[in-house]
């Protein structure tokens, strides 16, 4: 999704088997950007959920668009990042760990949270 303000994309998947509470897993991915984007992105985060989320969002996940859409048993972590990535030749790893408190199964990937600049072209 594309607005003059924001871009989001959100890939959701099922896991293998559902992760146990109380233990430590880490989410690791690897990202980089096209080589004809022309923004950079900071913020990228997932949400694990026991179900999985059937609507098409335009605007952004919050906790009060899955309250209003009945989603109670979910967790949402956000990569620590305090620079932007704006990497177009080489993949940057992401890491995650965190420990859920209930059974999970299903992961969903919010891709770029928010513009947050545009590159210069030179």
């Amino acid at each position: 999704m594309y607005t003059d303000d924001d871009y989001r994309e959100y890939i959701q998947g099922e896991l293998m088997h559902a992760l146990e509470p109380g233990v430590e897993y880490t989410v690791t991915f690897y990202i980089n950007l096209a080589e004809n984007s022309d923004f950079v992105i900071k913020d990228i985060g997932f949400l694990m959920s026991a179900e999985q989320l059937k609507v098409a969002v335009f605007t952004g996940l919050s906790k009060k668009l899955l309250k209003k859409m009945g989603v109670a048993d979910y967790s949402i972590h956000n990569f620590d990042s305090s620079a932007y990535y704006d990497n177009k030749t080489d993949w940057v790893r992401l890491e995650k760990i965190f420990m859920p408190r209930v059974m999970r199964r299903l992961l969903l990937l919010e891709i770029l949270k928010r513009i947050q600049k545009r590159i210069n072209a030179s």
